[in-house]
């Protein structure tokens, strides 16, 4: 599994989860509709751990970008 999310994406999906607990604890959703949600934020929490996406996978969407290392030119000979 390469990575395939950027950090922004990680952070989103940590704070919808976040913010879809905060919710189903305090009771906002009704008990169906609160179970899917958790399921998920579950699911946005461990892709955001895993910093692989399967549906991004799927259809060939990154977010991430590996930085590119810097390639020093070759020195040229003195004449």
């Amino acid at each position: 599994m390469k990575r395939n999310l950027s950090n922004a994406d990680i952070a989103a999906r940590l704070i919808t989860a976040v913010v879809i607990a905060t919710l189903y604890y305090t009771n906002t959703f009704p008990q169906p509709i609160g179970i899917v949600l958790m399921v998920v934020a579950g699911a946005l929490a461990l892709t955001a751990y895993l910093t692989w996406c399967p549906i991004y996978q799927f259809i060939g969407f990154r977010t991430y970008s590996p930085k590119r290392k810097k390639v020093e030119p070759e020195p040229q000979p003195s004449v």
